[in-house]
C-alpha cells in the first residue's frame, strides 16, 4: 500500500499543477530519490503556491519518503481531507 499511496500522491500532484512531482527526465527522476529528502525537486513549491494549504498537506504527505509518514491507506488519504 505505501507504494501506492506515494503513485497516488505523484497523480494527484500532476493533476493539480500540470508538473511532475520529481522531475521530468529519467536522470532527474533518479537525483530526486538518490537525495533521499522530502523537497528534493524546487519545482514542486513553484507550483504548488497558491493552492489550498490542506490539499498540497495532503499530497505531500503522500510523497513523503518515509513510507511510514504516508497514509496508511487509500481510505486515510480519502478521509484526511
Amino acid at each position: 500500500p505505501a507504494s501506492d499511496i506515494y503513485a497516488l500522491g505523484g497523480m494527484l500532484f500532476y493533476l493539480l499543477t500540470g508538473v511532475l512531482p520529481n522531475g521530468a527526465s529519467p536522470e532527474q527522476i533518479a537525483q530526486v530519490h538518490a537525495s533521499g529528502t522530502d523537497n528534493p525537486y524546487p519545482a514542486r513549491d513553484a507550483a504548488l503556491a497558491g493552492m489550498d494549504r490542506d490539499l498540497v498537506a495532503i499530497c505531500l504527505r503522500a510523497l513523503r519518503s518515509d513510507r511510514a509518514e504516508r497514509h496508511h491507506s487509500a481510505g486515510e488519504l480519502a478521509e484526511d481531507g
